[in-house]
């Protein structure tokens, strides 16, 4: 079963100019984890349209002009992330998980 703890982004958190929530997936195992993780991904793209890395997104923003409407974040720590930028988006993913 997937659990998550999600987060409401303010300004403590760099991106919360872009986006408003994030979820934090997590299972007891690593391997489980990632693979829960790379599942609910391609359920994001196939819902929501491609995104890019967090990273990249914060590189990428400083010379273009756009608008991501989620986003993902793997931190040092191997910590799971998906972003939404807005409560449309972060509805679907709550109904579905």
């Amino acid at each position: 079963m997937m659990s998550y703890i999600l987060t409401k982004l303010n300004n403590r958190h760099k991106c919360s100019k872009f986006f408003t929530h994030r979820a934090q997936i997590y299972t007891p195992g690593r391997i489980e984890s990632l693979e829960l993780f790379i599942n609910v991904r391609e359920w994001m793209t196939d819902q929501f349209g491609q995104s890019i890395e967090l990273d990249y997104f914060d590189e990428l923003k400083k010379t273009r002009d756009f608008k991501l409407k989620w986003s993902w974040k793997v931190d040092i720590n191997n910590r799971y992330f998906i972003y939404f930028n807005d409560d449309k988006i972060l509805n679907w993913f709550t109904l579905k998980y």
